[in-house]
């Protein structure tokens, strides 16, 4: 599932696309998408990024193992 994550670096709050995954009894993160800066990120923009990457993922065939 592909969700929002905000990441605090120095003085500002960067945003990422990011989807969790299990490898065994673990939970990876993989990237999917920088974002940039959350002050010059939309929400609408923001949003609009996680819906895609959640149905790329709901699509896609392969499993990480």
């Amino acid at each position: 599932m592909a969700y929002l994550k905000h990441k605090r670096i120095g003085g500002g709050t960067y945003l990422y696309v990011v989807r969790s995954y299990r490898v065994g009894s673990k939970v990876r993160e993989e990237l999917l998408q920088y974002l940039g800066s959350d002050k010059k990120v939309s929400k609408a923009d923001a949003n609009a990024a996680v819906a895609h990457w959640q149905k790329w993922s709901k699509t896609r065939k392969e499993r990480r193992g």
